[in-house]
């Protein structure tokens, strides 16, 4: 049985405890030890955190090239109220590798019938960016503007910053898959998704334990994998779990990568 390494947890504000605890919780084979303090729930930099968590095409022995995006998800976490407010969730045809592996409907689940009819990435890129026109116009704008905005593929999107951030389970989401598959179609990607949260590095910032991918962050916290592991919805509701566990333990988000600075990335969560 391999060890979990422990992290410290600070208790709730409706907690009891007073002093540091210790339990060991086992699960999936595996056990962490959680050390607890009391803490209290920090002022946030965003409003809101936008998990996303795409599948791509895939194969057991090498990558395809490109490797399409082929399930297009986010979720909307409310910092303040800890709930999800909002969500977009569509399957994308592929073109160029049209036909599904075995390998690629086993570990994602996404079977042939569900892409096949499905509308391209650019049409799906498109829905996902009206989408985030619609949530951001809700929105109050920030201190900040960014101007590059403007002169970006999406020129309907406002140029103030909003009060969001992405989160994804690594930098492979928005530093290599969309940027690459943009770049087949002669686009760049728009500014706001030139930024991102990397859960695992917050994670690692918090609890002082760099976790491997969510199934660890997630066991590491004593909670259950929700639906089915590498299904690009259940990831991100997943990812919001652990990230409304963080905020509860006081972790203030930040960002952690733009799109050029991560290198080599891949999807690993």
């Amino acid at each position: 049985m391999s060890r979990l390494p422990t992290i410290r947890r600070p208790a709730r504000p409706f907690e009891r405890a007073s002093q540091s605890t210790q339990c060991t919780h086992f699960h999936n084979g595996t056990d962490a030890t959680i050390l607890t303090s009391t803490a209290e729930l920090e002022p946030q930099s965003f409003r809101y955190l936008l998990v996303l968590d795409f599948e791509a095409v895939c194969d057991e022995v090498t990558r395809p090239k490109p490797q399409e995006i082929i399930e297009f998800p986010t979720v909307v976490l409310d910092t303040t109220t800890l709930e999800i407010v909002g969500s977009f969730h569509k399957y994308v045809r592929p073109v160029s590798h049209p036909i599904l592996t075995p390998f690629c409907t086993t570990l994602t689940g996404i079977t042939q019938d569900m892409v096949s009819g499905q509308a391209t990435f650019q049409e799906v890129f498109d829905e996902h960016l009206a989408w985030i026109q619609s949530f951001w116009k809700s929105l109050p704008p920030a201190a900040n503007a960014d101007a590059d905005a403007a002169s970006t593929a999406s020129s309907s999107i406002p140029s103030e910053a909003p009060t969001w951030a992405f989160v994804t389970c690594g930098d492979w989401d928005l530093n290599r898959a969309l940027p690459d598959q943009l770049a087949a179609l002669g686009k760049k990607s728009p500014a706001p998704y030139r930024q991102w949260i990397n859960i695992k590095k917050e994670f690692a910032v918090k609890y002082g334990v760099s976790p491997p991918g969510m199934t660890a962050m997630l066991d590491m916290l004593r909670l259950d994998l929700v639906g089915r592991h590498h299904s690009g919805i259940d990831d991100c509701r997943n990812i919001a779990a652990v990230a409304k566990e963080m905020l509860r333990d006081g972790h203030v988000f930040e960002i952690t990568g733009t799109r050029g600075e991560s290198k080599g990335s891949k999807a690993s969560c």
